[in-house]
């Protein structure tokens, strides 16, 4: 009798489609763990990120007043995100430590005016 089907043509047909499915859900879980993996965006070199934090420094210690200031203090904030991922070498951790000190410090001097 055509077109009726036996059980065992449901049981491979069901077979077939559990194999599928498998093989997608790999395939799916394969891309999540490597975009979980990869960050959005590759963290910027270690020594960009210490020109940057000295460029900033600098600033910051030549400001006269807030309104000088306070852009300086929201650059340097988005700065300090960039650096998970990273990788530096002890001198430039050394130096990123000096920079923030230097940076704080010239903040401070600025203070209450510039908080």
């Amino acid at each position: 009798m055509k077109g009726s089907t036996t059980e065992g043509d449901r049981v491979e047909y069901a077979g077939a489609r559990t194999k599928a499915r498998q093989a997608r859900m790999r395939a799916a879980f394969a891309l999540v763990i490597v975009a979980a993996c990869k960050q959005a965006h590759d963290p910027p070199a270690g020594s960009a990120i210490l020109a940057q934090s000295r460029e900033l420094a600098a600033k910051m210690c030549a400001c006269k007043d807030a309104a000088c200031a306070q852009p300086l203090r929201e650059q340097w904030n988005a700065l300090t995100k960039s650096l998970p991922g990273a990788e530096f070498t002890a001198e430039q951790v050394e130096g990123l430590a000096a920079e923030d000190q230097r940076f704080v410090a010239c903040w401070s001097a600025l203070a209450p005016q510039a908080k």
